[in-house]
């Protein structure tokens, strides 16, 4: 489309620096393996589309630990009817994190979930109607 800013190494390596980063990750470009690394692997191009308007490109996405450290997982979609491995992995992996997030936030809030349940429970049975 024309628009954007093109910048050098130089700007990319004082630019992390003067942000305390390690790295840059940045998309709308499709790259061909669906992720691209330039500036000496300061900046990461990662591109989530597969087969971006009838491109032959994969797809990619990052994955996260708590310590920021990552991995990049590509994919290639499939055009038949059906969801790919690909998504299937993404979608086990969001209900593990949103499962893990659920059971941290019941779990820092114990007591006053506790206390929630037993103020409901009027008939003292250990169970909660949810009508």
């Amino acid at each position: 489309r024309g628009a954007g800013v093109f910048w050098g190494p130089d700007y990319t390596k004082e630019f992390l620096k003067t942000n305390h980063l390690g790295l840059v990750v940045r998309s709308h470009e499709p790259p061909i393996q669906g992720f691209e690394y330039w500036h000496n692997k300061r900046v990461l191009t990662v591109f989530s589309a597969s087969k971006y308007c009838g491109q032959d490109n994969q797809g990619a996405y990052l994955v996260l630990d708590p310590h920021l450290s990552y991995a990049i997982h590509s994919f290639l979609a499939r055009t038949a009817a059906g969801p790919t491995i690909a998504v299937k992995m993404q979608r086990d992996m969001a209900r593990a994190v949103t499962t893990k997030m659920i059971i941290e936030c019941v779990c820092a809030n114990k007591a006053a979930l506790y206390s929630a349940f037993e103020g409901l429970d009027t008939a003292n049975s250990g169970m909660v109607s949810k009508d």
